[in-house]
């Protein structure tokens, strides 16, 4: 790593700003003429900054904060006392989504409901971006531009930005072909990085752990983040694995650290976590947080966010090993574990190493469980074929499909799993257990570079299913679990790691903060019973104690009921 010059700055110069700056928040004290149209009264400012709460009153007006202080003799279409609240900025999820369909370019869920009553106003996409897809007459969008467009004409009730994802783009070209582009190909995928961010898109995207990402060399991950550089946009990743072998040279962390600095733009690490127990036996974790430490130290600028909660979520077919999917269609690979074939067999050797692997990647099986399926779960049945299954473990299944009863082995329960891959056809949900310690997960949140992100996509409860609880309680868990009752961070700073940090990380810069000036995007919130109900086994429950949830100036949540408004509005990096 490279250390980079600081700039110097005068001791006077620093010395006349802190006493000009030390009345911050202004306060104003506006006469009765005065109108808005939302207007909150006598609640306590969390501000997005991390500073402590103050007593202020919040006016806004075309969708604006223009006032912040004693306004209560303002006049305003809406009054909302917030006696006893905190008015804190809404909540940016930099790791969220809204479905949209690419067939007939409908919005899934455009209320955005699981994340809108947990107080998110802006929802942030990217690792599974939208665009760009190849040309095909039938499909509602092929760019990010005509995305936004389709989420703009039905309206959402959430912000919402994206990243360009890398695997969207490789894939564009290479399909799931393991192999390096060549010269023409490359251009042509710097291409579409560059036209993705005219089009609005915060910078470049990874999901390297997964195919056809992982195909993907460092080299060419640094020459498409290189032209998000030139836009100003931030690259963020899921690394290629977070196991024992991540701060080794060209994987995990340590490849995220030469990309920032290769490239020359700031990164993020989504859902940084530390799995499996070999992970806490080395005590990886204070390893990885010193390494990214270190590199912050030398000028780089690296951050993260995570969701709080031990166990983590991935697709079923995240367990079958990638050199096995290279090149093939879903089909093609499922063919492979077809009972009483050697491709099978030999799957399920590579996945208990007992045959070396051809090359470093994120076993799921045995990296975050060991080989114990009694920690793997089973969360989703896309065609409906083992939905009796769903919300069980890996040996209860094995012992109800008619594998021997405990003690099994470890054969019967991976045979269980490749038979569902075959049932769903290649989907399915996979709960995976114990990414963390509580005990970490604290040591995470007192990072002062680790925002929060939900790493889940708006969800409509009717929908059903057996979804992750991070897609409906992440915020109100991190204020009410591990800031109110664990006493964890402050209160203010859970906000910040919501609002202000995430914007930071990632280049916006009109929300995130209350300020004159900015979006009047504001979460209403009671300190004191603010709390996330969703549960593993019942998930589908809304967070509680978030009373009013404000978006663009447009009261959506309101007495803890969504209104219907649909006022969210598409955020492009070019426009900030």
């Amino acid at each position: 790593m490279k250390k980079k010059k600081l700039l110097t700055v005068s001791v006077g110069v620093l010395l006349v700003a802190a006493l000009l700056f030390a009345g911050i928040p202004t306060v104003a004290d506006d006469a009765p003429t005065v109108h808005y149209d939302v207007l909150i009264v006598n609640g306590t400012v969390v501000d997005g900054t991390g500073a402590p709460g103050y007593q202020a009153d919040v006016g806004i007006t075309d969708g604006k904060i223009v006032a912040i202080g004693k306004l209560a003799k303002g006049k305003a279409e809406r009054i909302i006392d917030a006696e006893g609240l905190v008015v804190a900025p809404g909540f940016i999820d930099p790791h969220g989504g809204i479905s949209i369909s690419s067939r007939d370019g409908s919005v899934r869920n455009p209320q955005c409901l699981s994340k809108i009553y947990d107080g998110v106003t802006t929802l942030i996409s990217g690792e599974g971006s939208v665009a760009p897809r190849p040309y095909d007459p039938d499909r509602a969008f092929c760019t990010l531009a005509e995305a936004f467009r389709l989420f703009e004409e039905s309206g959402i009730s959430c912000n919402y930005a994206s990243f360009v994802n890398h695997g969207k783009v490789r894939s564009f070209l290479l399909g799931n072909e393991d192999r390096e582009p060549t010269e023409a190909e490359l251009q042509v995928m710097k291409f579409l990085v560059a036209e993705a961010m005219e089009d609005g898109a915060l910078g470049l995207a990874s999901m390297l752990v997964y195919t056809p990402e992982c195909y993907s060399t460092t080299e060419l991950v640094i020459e498409l983040a290189k032209v998000a550089a030139k836009y100003g946009g931030t690259y963020r990743t899921h690394i290629r694995g977070e196991d024992i072998h991540q701060l080794e040279p060209g994987l995990g962390t340590a490849e995220m650290v030469q990309i920032c600095e290769e490239a020359g733009l700031p990164v993020v690490q989504i859902h940084f976590k530390a799995p499996g127990p070999e992970f806490y036996e080395l005590g990886m974790l204070q390893q990885t947080i010193d390494y990214i430490d270190e590199a912050r130290a030398e000028g780089l600028d690296v951050q993260a966010h995570l969701y709080p909660y031990m166990f983590g979520a991935t697709g079923l077919s995240a367990i079958i090993p990638p050199w096995e999917k290279a090149g093939l269609t879903t089909p093609e690979w499922l063919a492979l574990l077809e009972k009483g074939t050697d491709s099978r067999a030999r799957i399920r050797a590579e996945i208990y190493e007992e045959i070396p692997a051809p090359v470093e990647w994120f076993n799921f099986v045995m990296d975050t469980a060991g080989g114990d399926f009694s920690k793997l779960g089973f969360r989703s049945s896309p065609t409906g074929t083992n939905a009796a299954y769903v919300g069980m473990f890996f040996d209860e299944i094995a012992e109800l499909k008619g594998y021997p009863v405990p003690p099994y082995t470890l054969e019967d329960a991976i045979e269980v799993i490749f038979d569902i891959l075959i049932e769903e056809h290649g989907g399915g949900g996979l709960l995976a257990p114990a990414y963390f310690e509580e005990s970490q997960i604290e040591l995470c949140l007192q990072q002062p570079w680790m925002a929060i992100g939900s790493d889940a996509g708006a969800r409509d409860p009717a929908t059903g299913g057996l979804p992750h609880p991070r897609a409906y309680g992440t915020f109100a868990r991190v204020l009410g679990e591990y800031s109110r009752e664990r006493g964890v961070i402050t209160l203010e700073d859970a906000v910040y790691k919501m609002t202000g940090l995430p914007c930071e990380q990632i280049g916006i810069t009109d929300r995130g903060k209350i300020e004159v000036g900015l979006a009047g995007d504001i979460t209403v919130f009671d300190p004191l019973t603010v709390k996330d109900k969703a549960t593993y086994t019942e998930p589908l429950q809304y967070s509680e104690g978030i009373p009013y949830v404000i978006v663009n100036g447009v009261v959506v949540i309101d007495d803890g009921e969504h209104t219907g408004a649909l006022p969210g509005k598409i955020l492009r990096l070019t426009e900030m």
